[in-house]
């Protein structure tokens, strides 16, 4: 996979807004609450649009990477909606809020741009170290998932300690630009995996993003990165799948299982095997953490 490594201070600001949104605090309590009347603004944006959360915020980060200036990312985020009437509306107060967003980012972060610059060789040369070899193991152990032969990878501000977000429809991924794992038997490399094996994937696809947190780890046991049991599929949940510490038990059970039922059929198409998973992941009603 050829890799394009590009670095956002727009699309930093809507990642910390986003994980705000989300439910999720920032590193920096006092900026998360900064932030949070303007995500309220921005978010009653999408109630209007009668966009779903994870629809609209999807549609501001891709969009963020080309459209980096508040006006035009608004117009361009309210391109598709039934009403043209009505999307001008929107936009006038979207962008207003946008702007405020991308300037008490740029406030908190005077030297983001220089700083993220700094990153970029460090994960770069840890990618090129173990995520070739990884995602060759990953097309070996999940017959008919399809990877993408290039991508763009984004990297933003550290925030949240570790987070990110594949962006189907145009290869991309971004992430925050972390350089010490949040724990040791998780490094951040397999994140970048997670987020890259899903941009070849149905937008309905929900369930392969649980499926592939096994099949990362089972790949990263064969490079000797990462070993794959309970307690590791449990910490995948919970940092890339950010699933609550108290709903890891079930879930990480469930997907250890389903995936040594996989292993005994390595053949076996893709996703035909995730189907069967999927129908057991509804049975739990596990939150939506897009």
């Amino acid at each position: 996979m050829e890799l394009y490594w590009q670095t956002s201070c727009p699309v930093s600001a809507l990642h910390m807004a986003w994980v705000v949104a989300s439910g999720r605090g920032l590193l920096d309590d006092a900026f998360s609450l900064q932030l949070q009347p303007l995500v309220g603004q921005i978010a009653a944006a999408a109630r209007e649009a009668t966009w779903s959360h994870s629809f609209f915020w999807r549609r501001l980060l891709t969009f963020s990477v080309d459209c980096p200036h508040p006006g035009q990312l608004a117009q361009q985020v309210l391109s598709h909606h039934p009403s043209q009437a009505e999307a001008d509306r929107l936009a006038g107060p979207l962008a207003q809020a946008l702007t405020a967003c991308f300037q008490i980012a740029a406030e908190r972060y005077p030297r983001m741009q220089e700083q993220l610059q700094l990153r970029v060789q460090p994960l770069q040369q840890a990618w090129e170290a173990r995520g070739p070899g990884l995602m060759y193991q990953l097309r070996d152990t999940t017959a008919g998932l399809a990877v993408a032969e290039s991508a763009s990878v984004i990297l933003v501000q550290p925030a949240a300690g570790g987070d990110g977000l594949a962006h189907l429809a145009t290869d991309r991924v971004h992430l925050e630009a972390v350089l010490t794992d949040i724990d040791p038997r998780l490094p951040e490399t397999l994140r970048m995996a997670w987020l890259l094996s899903q941009i070849s994937l149905d937008q309905t696809d929900w369930a392969s993003r649980w499926a592939l947190v096994p099949a990362i780890l089972a790949a990263a046991e064969e490079v000797q990165l990462a070993s794959l049991n309970s307690q590791t599929l449990a910490l995948g949940l919970a940092h890339w799948l950010r699933l609550p510490a108290d709903q890891l038990a079930q879930p990480s059970q469930m997907l250890l299982q389903w995936w040594q039922e996989r292993s005994r059929h390595p053949s076996h198409p893709w996703s035909a095997a995730v189907l069967p998973l999927a129908d057991s992941l509804r049975q739990l009603q596990l939150p939506n953490n897009d």
